[in-house]
């Protein structure tokens, strides 16, 4: 492959998948400055390996599995677990959703909202690593199972039951959540 053929080929690829990896960099490192060290070391490592690619595979997967491999790695270099954000919500991560002004009839259902949003954000990254990739993976991501099994290195049942585990931790951390949205709901 030509110099000038690669760099089509990998302006195309980063073009095409920027943002899910950035997405999911910034899932798995739970911080900016990480996030951004992570994203761009998948990009080297995407630059390294054009000859190698495989333009028949699913590239998106291929890009998540590097990410993921990469921030394994680190983790495995650190020799430290990543500590859970038990209870604090991550704000330099959370974008405002509101994009009002905070005046007028709709400003307090735009707050709600952007509320809304950053609990649930939070309660994502509260889940452990290996809940919360298959979680992000599967439900923000679109991934299909099999993808994810390729990208996690997991068997179907093992992606599965941690899916399965994942919502049911999300759906304990967010039944209060849940019951102030009822409006007029019975109670038997």
């Amino acid at each position: 492959m030509s110099g000038s053929e690669r760099k089509r080929l990998f302006d195309k690829i980063y073009g095409e998948h920027t943002v899910a990896v950035w997405t999911y960099a910034l899932y798995l490192a739970r911080d900016r400055a990480e996030a951004e060290d992570l994203f761009q070391d998948a990009w080297l490592r995407v630059a390294e390996k054009m000859d190698n690619i495989d333009r028949t595979a699913n590239l998106k997967a291929w890009l998540m599995t590097i990410v993921v491999n990469l921030h394994r790695d680190k983790l495995r270099r650190l020799r430290v677990r990543r500590p859970f954000l038990a209870g604090r919500s991550r704000p330099d991560l959370v974008k405002d959703e509101s994009g009002d002004s905070g005046v007028g009839p709709d400003a307090a259902l735009d707050w709600e909202r952007a509320e809304t949003g950053r609990t649930i954000r939070a309660a994502v990254a509260r889940l452990p690593e290996r809940l919360r990739s298959v979680f992000v993976l599967r439900e923000i991501e679109g991934y299909p199972y099999a993808d994810i099994c390729r990208i996690l290195n997991l068997r179907s049942g093992t992606a599965k039951t941690l899916m399965f585990r994942a919502v049911r931790r999300l759906r304990r951390d967010l039944a209060s959540l849940a019951s102030e949205n009822r409006i007029g709901s019975v109670r038997t």
